[in-house]
Order: structure tokens, then sequence, then C-alpha cells
């Protein structure tokens, strides 16, 4: 019989820290994302904070846990800055209880702890059947979608001498990419020109399709309507050249012709809420990434389009998941854009 190793009793703050070392290997793998890394580290920063770094990590039972779980919740969120709010929505929670999942079972296999914690907790969120986690409504509304498309880009060079050339060209490509093919955000910034393949149709007609390497390293096909060929045809026309090897392939470069990266990316949607803002005030919303993603998506339920063919552009496994990104006002969504955004 194996004799198990020894306790090793290290407090919870250098155990996080070799937690998230061995994350970071694992990214560099490619086997987790950067974002993924990005989340962990917040929730395990939070969980330091709320038990203490200097807690032996073996000493934290199942009350430590409830209480840190009950003041988790009343933290404010940080998504919002410039507003009051009362607390964590339910979407965190259940992300924070994740996070403290994994990382307690990692301690297991490493004999930082004897017993997972997280057995004995009584305090634990529950994702309710039927009820989205999302406590207001991500997706932009259909108006809003398309001020964003006209506007969210600002003006061209030839209006603004202070901007790159390419620039306008760049921005108004990934703000529609996101919000009619709804990508993650690092799918984008990882998007390679060679992941762009045209195909031909049963009509012999040439379609392009974008490869997608996607969470996971799970890839996906989605198709490009003509209006999205021609805006990567635009921004190509007036792309800067490479800075490093990391850019040559890159679909989309900033300035200074890095390859851009997630951060650039959410830079773009904070300025596209500021040009949509000057342009039709009563149509601006502040933007994510992700909030796109959303748009995205209940842009094509509302079109009529099924839940698995949604599932499959936007890369989840699960139909679960899919529903989630759904808004419940889709008439009003359906009577705004009445086309299929794919048929733009």
């Amino acid at each position: 019989m194996a004799i198990p190793p020894p306790l090793d009793l290290i407090p919870l703050g250098e155990a996080i820290d070799r937690y998230l070392d061995n994350a970071r290997n694992r990214v560099a793998l490619q086997q987790l994302s950067p974002r993924t890394l990005t989340a962990w580290a917040a929730d395990l920063g939070d969980l330091a904070e709320l038990v203490g770094e200097d807690r032996i990590t073996d000493e934290i039972d199942g009350h430590d846990i409830d209480d840190a779980v009950t003041r988790f919740a009343t933290l404010p969120d940080r998504r919002h800055t410039k507003t009051v709010q009362t607390g964590r929505s339910l979407g965190s929670m259940l992300r924070f209880t994740r996070t403290m999942a994994a990382f307690f079972k990692f301690a297991q296999t490493r004999s930082w702890i004897r017993a997972n914690p997280l057995r004995y907790a009584t305090q634990l969120p529950i994702a309710r059947a039927g009820v989205k986690p999302q406590p207001h409504r991500t997706a932009l509304s259909g108006a809003q979608a398309q001020a964003l498309l006209a506007h969210g880009a600002g003006k061209a060079a030839s209006a603004d001498k202070r901007r790159h050339p390419s620039t306008f060209a760049r921005d108004r490509l990934i703000l529609h990419l996101l919000t009619v093919l709804g990508p993650r955000v690092a799918e984008l910034a990882a998007a390679n020109l060679e992941d762009f393949k045209p195909h031909q149709d049963l009509d012999d007609n040439t379609v392009w399709w974008w490869v997608i390497q996607g969470k996971g390293r799970k890839t996906r096909e989605v198709p490009l309507s003509a209006l999205l060929r021609g805006l990567i045809d635009d921004y190509l026309a007036v792309r800067p050249d490479p800075a490093d090897e990391d850019a040559g392939p890159a679909l989309l470069r900033t300035g200074h012709g890095n390859r851009i990266s997630a951060r650039d990316i959410e830079r773009v949607c904070n300025a596209a809420t500021a040009n949509v803002q000057a342009a039709e005030p009563n149509l601006a919303r502040r933007i994510t990434p992700h909030a796109l993603r959303h748009t995205a998506a209940t842009i094509l339920v509302a079109a009529g389009w099924d839940l698995t063919t949604v599932r499959e552009l936007l890369g989840h496994s699960t139909l679960a998941t899919t529903d989630i990104y759904i808004d419940t006002d889709k008439q009003a969504l359906a009577k705004a854009i009445s086309h299929h955004p794919l048929t733009m």
C-alpha cells in the first residue's frame, strides 16, 4: 500500500503563488487561456484577502469558505468603476466558487491540505434552473448595434489627421467582427491572416471562412459575409508593416506594427463608446468585447436561427451556455435588424 506524502503546511499566499505558477506554465503550453489565468489570479487574490494570506492552507475549513463566499458577494464589481454597485453578480460568485474548487483540488494533489474545505461549506452559490446570472441587459439593442457599426470607429484618417491611416479601417473591422460573429476577444487577438480561407460552395461561388482557434484548443469555422470580407480587404490595404516576428502573421496590428492584444481591443471598444456618444447620444452605451459577443448571439436568435447554430458559431460546448448569452428582448431586436447579420 502506497504511503501518502507528508503534509506540507504552507501559508495560503504561498500556495496560491505556486498554483498560479503552474497555471502560467499551462498558458505557455497553450493548455489554458491567458484570460482564465487572469480571472483565477483575481479570484484567488480575493480569497487570500478574505481568509488571510498567512493562514495555513490546511487549517482552512468549511466555516472559512462560507464566510469568504458571503463577504465576496458584497464586494464591488470590478467591471463597474463609475457607478455604485451593491455587490457581485450570481455569475461572479459561481466563478469564484469554481476557482476555489480547482485550487483546493490542486492543493490536495500537492499535499498542502488533507481534505477539501469546500466539501464542508454550506453557503456555496447555486445556479438556479431557468435563471440567468446577468442582472441587466448585456446585449445591445438593434438600434444601439446599428449606431455602433456606423459611428464606433470614429472618423477616417482624412478627417482626423491625428490618427494613424490604418486605425479607422482596423477599428471598423474589429467592431464588425465582434458584433456580427461574436468571437472571444482572445480569439480575435490571436487571429492570423492565414486563418481566413476561401472555399467553393455547391454553386461554385467562393465563400470565405474564418478558422477560429478557440478555448481548449478547439477549432471551429465560421463564414464571412461579403461585407466582412470587404472590410478585411480595406484594412489590409493600409495595415502597418510588422514590427517583429510575432506580428508577421497577425491579422490585426497596432499603429506601430505589433500584434494587437486583447487589451488593445478593449480600448477600441472604449473609444467606440465615446464615438457613439458624440454622434448619437441617445443610443450610446458602454460596451465591452464580451457584450458584443452577447449581442451577436441575441441578434442571431432574434433573426430566427436555432440555438444549435448559434452554439456552433460561438464555440460553446453546451446549449445551456449559449442560452445564457441570449437576452429576452428578441422581438425588439428582430424589428430593428430584420436581416441575418451574416447576409449584410
